[in-house]
Order: structure tokens, then C-alpha cells, then sequence
């Protein structure tokens, strides 16, 4: 994983890169299975409204929409998919909505970095 996020920092600074946006995922299509995760990150790590990018799914996912106040927040986050937590780490934010993509079998969620706010532990690390 550190050889992906050393690439992807010299990409960044090669084509002086403002925001950096993807897509991370959650394995399988069964959303409340997901439901503390998902209210983890809508609760604490949401893009602003203006910036989120909305799902074309018709369906509402009820798990994603409730945010649970009784998370513990470190057994949440330990549970996130690792390029997830890569992407909180240096300070990216998620979409509130998530989409179900029954083909490739996963809950998608769009991430996006501004690498102007990238924290400094992670900018010494890989962008110096």
C-alpha cells in the first residue's frame, strides 16, 4: 500500500493535482450489514453538501441515512476496507449517498481529496 500511495503522491506533485477523486468500496451488496460503518463515515467524514455527489440508485438505503450515536469510533474505523481508511487518513471525505453495485458485488462510495488539505504527517511522508 505505501508503494500505491508513493505513485500516487509523485502523479500529484509531477501534475500539480488540486483534487484527487475515486471510488472506495465495501465487499458484497447487503448494506446493513455495513450500517455502523456507513453512519461512521456520514457522521464524521461527509463531503459538504454542495460537493457530495449524489447516487443515481432509486433506492434509499435506510442504514446508510441513520446516523447511529452509539458507534464507538475506533472499532468502527478498524473495521473500514483499508484503501477507506487510507483515503480518511490524509484527509479525504466521502458522498453520503453510497451505491450498490450488484455486478462487481460492492457499495461504492465516491472519496474525494483536496490535496491542498492533505494533513502534514502525510505531506512530509509522500510529497516532500
Amino acid at each position: 500500500m505505501n508503494l500505491l500511495w508513493k505513485a500516487i503522491a509523485n502523479y500529484v506533485k509531477l501534475y500539480d493535482i488540486k483534487i484527487l477523486l475515486g471510488c472506495a468500496s465495501f465487499h458484497g451488496t447487503d448494506v446493513m450489514k455495513y450500517t455502523n460503518e456507513l453512519s461512521y463515515l456520514r457522521k464524521n467524514f461527509s463531503l459538504p453538501d454542495r460537493l457530495s455527489v449524489k447516487s443515481l440508485d432509486p433506492k434509499i438505503h435506510l442504514a446508510y441515512t441513520e446516523i447511529n450515536s452509539n458507534i464507538d469510533d475506533l472499532r468502527t474505523f478498524v473495521k473500514l476496507p483499508p484503501l477507506i481508511k487510507g483515503y480518511l487518513r490524509i484527509g479525504g471525505k466521502v458522498s453520503h449517498d453510497c451505491f450498490v453495485d450488484y455486478k462487481f458485488n460492492t457499495i461504492d462510495l465516491c472519496v474525494i481529496v483536496a490535496t491542498d488539505n492533505i494533513d502534514e504527517k502525510y505531506k512530509k511522508k509522500y510529497l516532500n
